[in-house]
């Protein structure tokens, strides 16, 4: 069969397709143990925030029990928003495969389009020769000493990121273009990207800070931010497919915030947070918000008390992470998808996008 009746049974599977749930992104803030202070939500063992792209598959939409892996595409952007916050609160760290090592479901580096491109150029080497000069896997821009700097077009690059110096054009982006695995749970969030940014630091003139990440990136004429793709149908033995702009066309933002004295961020200043205060009090080490050091100078002493102390017991304050899932069940169908020879094997994992779209490499 031709690749133009490829086409044409892709189209014509969405065109009799019912109203779909849809696959979606989300971003989920990520809560870890650290230290010696216990558990303090959304930051790691060294006090950086970590934020969490989490992907769910549609897998009523596909034909047969087989499953149907996903290339996703999606871009963002890291900032500090409110005045008073220490300079460099915020600033991205690093974006790294989610689920890299034995467990890895996104596997796959993945083409997709340059939406940044005031640092996704052949002149840094961000587009891929071997990929019709599109960018691939993760890709960061950062201040410069931020990020790591591993290779984006070996397979070691799925677990770390391509950093390029950070200007004023492309302050604090992130980019992943990435394939999948065969999925076949319903309705179950698979881990995408994990990004991390700068933790927070506050002072006793401003003791709350607040760290934003905000999609961004520009997938072709009138649609914005992540998209994805995924079988959808079935045409004799050849699978098609079909994009999602999962975000619906709109640039959201995902906020973190954090206030002095707040040791485990569980919104109140208590007798937990006085512990891990005063268990650290000018005790020699090195240590990090859970642990009491809310100013960032590595020490717990007199001003971190007082922050603990000030605001002990006074009300809840409320974080806010923003939109767990925006555009579940609403991301609009973008295109008709190409149509995939059906492979012998369960684990499908050939998907082909149109246009500037990623594309999953087919697995042997």
């Amino acid at each position: 069969m031709s690749w133009k009746s490829f086409v044409t049974a892709g189209l014509l599977c969405v065109l009799a397709s019912p109203a779909f749930a849809n696959p979606n992104m989300a971003i989920v803030s990520t809560t870890g143990t650290t230290g010696t202070g216990g558990t303090s939500g959304h930051l790691d063992a060294s006090g950086n925030w970590v934020w969490t792209v989490t992907v769910t598959p549609d897998v009523s939409m596909v034909p047969d029990t087989t499953g149907t892996p996903v290339a996703a595409e999606l871009g963002f952007t890291s900032t500090s928003t409110r005045s008073g916050d220490v300079p460099g609160q915020g600033n991205l760290l690093s974006a790294t495969n989610a689920s890299s090592g034995a467990g890895d479901k996104f596997d796959t580096i993945n083409p997709g389009a340059v939406v940044f491109g005031s640092f996704q150029t052949s002149t840094n080497g961000l587009l891929d020769t071997a990929s019709n000069n599109r960018p691939t896997g993760i890709q960061t821009s950062c201040a410069a000493g931020n990020c790591s700097n591993q290779s984006y077009t070996t397979p070691a690059g799925l677990g770390g990121d391509s950093s390029v110096t950070n200007t004023a054009a492309n302050a604090q982006q992130v980019f992943a273009a990435l394939g999948s695995i065969n999925f076949t749970a319903a309705n179950t969030p698979q881990a995408f990207i994990n990004i991390k940014t700068k933790g927070p630091v506050v002072t006793t003139a401003n003791i709350t800070t607040t760290a934003t990440i905000q999609t961004s990136g520009v997938y072709g004429t009138g649609s914005t931010n992540g998209r994805l793709t995924q079988v959808t149908g079935k045409s004799g033995s050849t699978y098609t497919t079909s994009n999602f702009d999962t975000f619906g066309g709109t640039s959201y933002s995902f906020t973190m915030t954090a206030k002095g004295g707040d040791a485990d961020l569980n919104g109140s200043d208590n007798g937990a947070d006085f512990a891990a205060v005063l268990n650290h009090l000018n005790v020699p080490g090195t240590w990090t918000w859970a642990e009491g050091d809310f100013d960032g100078n590595g020490a717990v002493n007199g001003a971190d008390f007082a922050m603990v102390l000030n605001n002990l017991n006074v009300g809840a304050f409320n974080y806010t992470v923003g939109p767990v899932s925006p555009g579940a069940g609403a991301g609009g169908l973008t295109t008709g998808g190409v149509g995939v020879p059906e492979p012998a094997s369960a684990a499908l994992l050939g998907l082909a996008l149109l246009g500037s779209l990623g594309m999953i490499r087919r697995k042997r």
